[in-house]
């Protein structure tokens, strides 16, 4: 059987697994906005936002927004921006 060598840092830093659309969801969470919000601003339904917080929040292991927030933030996945108040990957 052969050993996948990309295992240990997949385990070690989950959020290399979320696609460049989770990413932009969890800046858009990150600015405070709500799933509808999201839905208009990236022209999506409200469904797929919810399928790809449900992605995220699974990849990374976290519970419910509040968690994804602390882990982005403690992760360097969203910062905050001084002056406008939006976020940045």
């Amino acid at each position: 059987m052969r050993r996948d060598l990309d295992a240990p840092k997949l385990a070690a830093d989950p959020s290399i697994q979320l696609t460049s659309r989770e990413r932009e969801i969890i800046i858009l969470v990150g600015e405070g906005l709500r799933n509808k919000q999201i839905a208009d601003r990236l022209c999506i339904s409200e469904a797929t936002v919810r399928h790809h917080l449900t992605s995220i929040l699974k990849k990374l292991d976290v519970s419910d927004r509040l968690e994804l927030l602390i882990y982005a933030y403690q992760n360097n996945l969203v910062s905050i921006k001084k002056g406008n108040g939006s976020s940045k990957l």
